[in-house]
């Protein structure tokens, strides 16, 4: 039962049998409209960590959505879009596979996960972690031979396809690599 100062999360159908849930404080989530009913029940749906949790249950709609059998169980956001629930948007993975999954941290400034500037070398190293453990890769002249290298390293250590990473931050500047295109790592001299 919803009280006056705690309402339900309303959802209105949209077309092309999708429909939007009402996340608060400010924001809506996606949803195939053949999953109203299962988030429909009286809840409501406020962000926790930046996704969209039913506190009656206890899961996130992405959870509930995709059948999770304990909140511990990781369902991937497979376009990295927290608000995108739906089904053909989520896949069951192991806590592994949904790391691998998730964006750039936002101290990376080389714009390619496991690749950074070695200002000591003056060269690109790439690596990897696995089992929590970190692998190196090797050094290379261009960004695009270490990215290179990371990518082989991460189908050899995956089971699932990667999805392509798009860059959402800014080209902070620096030196320019030797393939000519401008390297997004600062380096101070």
């Amino acid at each position: 039962m919803e009280s006056p100062s705690h309402p339900s999360s309303r959802i209105w159908p949209i077309e092309g049998e999708m429909a939007l849930v009402e996340v608060f404080p400010n924001g809506l989530a996606l949803i195939d409209a053949k999953n109203i009913e299962k988030v429909s029940e009286g809840r409501r749906f406020q962000f926790l960590n930046f996704y969209p949790r039913s506190d009656e249950l206890g899961l996130y709609l992405h959870q509930i959505i995709a059948g999770a059998s304990t909140k511990k169980q990781p369902i991937d956001h497979i376009d990295r879009n927290r608000l995108n629930n739906l089904e053909s948007n989520l896949r069951h993975v192991t806590v592994p596979q949904n790391l691998f999954n998730s964006g750039d941290w936002k101290h990376n400034t080389s714009g390619v996960k496991g690749v950074s500037w070695d200002r000591t070398l003056q060269k690109w190293r790439a690596y990897i972690q696995q089992d929590h453990t970190f692998v190196y890769l090797g050094h290379f002249d261009n960004i695009a031979d270490a990215s290179s290298a990371r990518r082989d390293a991460e189908k050899k250590a995956m089971i699932m396809e990667p999805v392509p990473r798009v860059r959402h931050t800014h080209n902070k500047g620096g030196p320019k690599p030797k393939d000519g295109k401008q390297n997004p790592m600062k380096v101070k001299a």
